[in-house]
């Protein structure tokens, strides 16, 4: 019968758009290697996205490992088990992965009849331009020097139709979006 491995300290950690795995095997227990897995949206399809070979853990001491999983689904809940040996697995763990891309702008809800919250990268907090354009090429709504990487806008003066959301930092336009406000 295999030996059971104990470890502690299963987190998960997000790291920009990375997940960095940590666990510690406890003293007393090895094991023949070990696999990281993941599932996306659910607890059931897990996929081997890392191993690390050879034997693990050690008798005298506890060991920690750590795994950083540099492909995980963005904007998804991802789940995490670890496999000791060949037949021994963690508890399962979650992690949401928020995450936009430097050239990207999410907005939610959209179509939008009241408010409308955009959601940009802004790691750095520098300080951004939002700008609004209309269909015929006007410029409806300005604002900047927004440091935090969301913004909350009320649409409840603006016509129903298309509009352009524009997102720059001094003049340089950094990305843009469709947005579409209903009556």
């Amino acid at each position: 019968m295999a030996q059971k491995v104990n470890f502690s300290g299963f987190t998960l950690y997000q790291n920009e758009d990375d997940v960095l795995v940590h666990w510690n095997i406890d003293s007393g227990a090895t094991c023949n290697g070990i696999g990281i897995l993941r599932s996306i949206e659910d607890t059931l399809h897990f996929i081997e996205v890392g191993y690390i070979g050879g034997v693990c853990g050690n008798s005298t001491s506890s060991t920690p490992y750590n795994y950083s999983d540099n492909n995980p689904e963005l904007n998804k809940t991802n789940y995490y088990k670890i496999r000791m040996g060949f037949s021994q697995f963690s508890e399962t763990k979650s992690i949401y992965l928020s995450y936009i891309q430097p050239d990207e702008l999410l907005l939610s809800p959209n179509p939008v009849n009241d408010v409308c919250e955009i959601k940009f990268n802004n790691d750095k907090r520098q300080s951004l331009t939002i700008e609004i354009i209309n269909d015929r090429g006007q410029q409806v709504f300005f604002t900047q020097d927004i440091k935090q990487d969301f913004f909350k806008l009320n649409v409840s003066s603006l016509k129903p139709g298309t509009y352009t959301i524009l997102l720059s930092n001094n003049g340089k336009k950094l990305a843009q979006n469709r947005l579409v406000v209903t009556p």
